[in-house]
């Protein structure tokens, strides 16, 4: 973790203005072209990109669990 914390925070630096949906996208973009260089094939490719699904539905969770818990005792 620590090292993605340390992409994040130089794209931050390079990137700061930047409308989030375009960053996401080429960050997915890197993602994909990442897991073509590790992937032997597509069914290998699809389970790197499930576990890329499930982290960043957890980083979701995480960032938002004070909403979260707003909502439920608000």
């Amino acid at each position: 973790m620590a090292a993605s914390e340390l992409l994040a925070r130089k794209l931050a630096k390079v990137a700061p203005d930047e409308d989030p949906a375009l960053v996401a996208g080429a960050i997915a973009i890197f993602a994909i072209e990442t897991i073509k260089r590790s992937a032997g094939n597509l069914m290998e490719a699809r389970a790197y990109l499930d576990g890329l699904r499930d982290g960043i539905d957890g980083l979701l969770k995480n960032a938002f669990a004070d909403d979260a818990g707003k909502k439920a005792s608000g």
